[in-house]
């Protein structure tokens, strides 16, 4: 008899960077970077996803500085002999700095110590800490590690100073978007800093315990499984729709209904071309079992409503290319597998966990299954 567990919140750490890997752009557009920037397969590369990540980041830098850094304006007042950009009038004459051969003025002038430039020399830091503090590091760390460090320290030597900046978002960072390396230095940047991830249990476990790891955990999960059949179901007849919104079959409504009426957006939604099959993909970050109040094991209820509200909704869709709607309820576990279905009015909801507690390859290797061996 399976019994409920409570491992589910006690995840590989390693496995959690999978999932980030598999949920960053990077992931997405690696096959699409040139030879230049990768350091090799992301297939070779993925049981090792800090090392991955970092070596990315270390080849983006590297041609960076031989090319020469990125510099934008800034903005500095100082006090200089002749005048330069604008008198701070005030100042200069508080602090009586025309008797001295002094002016105050504020002007700008191009320097590379950029929020961008200082997030990749951040990053380089916190990519060395990540490597230092694996319990037993392999030659090829060691080596990652060291260029890490001395590329941020020579970042530092070219002008690149101070902290991380406050702000980090792509519009804050990238002010020349057409620059292939500096996008790419960003966006592995963006990588290490995610993969940061304290750790409550050990160095080998991440158990999370608030609300808000959970919910964390819950858009990684769902962000996870969208980019990882984006990237390996691209050349089979499957799309992949992530974030879908559905529309209600409502042939009358009243004007506070339309108002009120929640949207409908499924986690991930796959449409085969070939043959017209559509599969709903929910994604709950929980145990897939559950005790009603008579103690017995049982599917959430909810969950079941949920994916099938999904399902019957679409059934007079107005995309006539579609011939069979399937849903699927995809749940993480740690150590054990279940794979359940049951037929209703003609659709197959699927019961599904993925297992959580084996290698990346392994976990690889069951997504795939669950959508290329479909029981029809």
């Amino acid at each position: 008899m399976i019994e409920p567990t409570n491992t589910v919140n006690r995840i590989p750490i390693r496995n959690v960077w999978l999932l980030i890997l598999f949920a960053s752009e990077l992931y997405r557009n690696y096959d699409d970077l040139p030879k230049k920037y990768r350091p090799g397969s992301i297939d070779d590369s993925i049981e090792d996803v800090v090392a991955f990540a970092a070596n990315l980041l270390i080849n983006a830098t590297e041609r960076r500085l031989r090319r020469e850094l990125n510099q934008h304006f800034e903005r500095k007042t100082a006090e200089i002999a002749r005048v330069r950009g604008k008198i701070d009038v005030l100042l200069t004459e508080r602090k009586q700095l025309l008797q001295k051969g002094l002016v105050s003025c504020r002007f700008y002038y191009l320097s590379v110590n950029t929020e961008c430039n200082r997030y990749v020399k951040a990053a380089l830091q916190r990519a060395n800490q990540l490597l230092s503090k694996q319990k037993r590091m392999r030659s090829h760390e060691k080596l990652i590690s060291r260029r890490c460090r001395n590329l941020a320290a020579r970042m530092n030597l070219v002008g690149v100073v101070g902290d991380k900046p406050r702000y980090t978002g792509e519009r804050d960072l990238l002010r020349n978007r057409h620059d292939r390396d500096e996008r790419l230095m960003y966006f592995a940047a963006r990588l290490i800093f995610k993969l940061d991830l304290p750790s409550q249990d050990s160095e080998d476990f991440w158990q999370w315990t608030t609300p808000e790891d959970k919910k964390f955990l819950s858009d990684l999960f769902e962000k996870a499984v969208a980019g990882f059949y984006d990237v390996r179901l691209y050349a089979t007849p499957w799309k992949v729709k992530p974030q879908k919104q559905q529309e209600w079959p409502v042939s009358a409504q009243s004007e506070r209904a339309k108002e009120w009426l929640p949207i409908m957006i499924t986690d991930v939604d796959l449409v085969n071309s070939s043959n017209g099959h559509r599969i709903i993909i929910d994604t709950k970050f929980n145990e897939i079992l559950t005790t009603n109040r008579f103690d017995e094991l049982k599917f959430h209820s909810q969950y079941i409503f949920q994916i099938y509200c999904y399902i019957k909704s679409q059934d007079e869709s107005k995309n006539s290319s579609i011939c069979q709607t399937d849903g699927l309820l995809l749940h993480p576990s740690v150590g054990q597998t279940i794979d359940e279905y049951a037929v209703i009015q003609g659709h197959r909801i699927r019961f599904r966990t993925v297992d959580l507690n084996q290698s990346a390859t392994a976990i690889q290797q069951e997504l795939l299954s669950i959508i290329e061996e479909w029981p029809r």
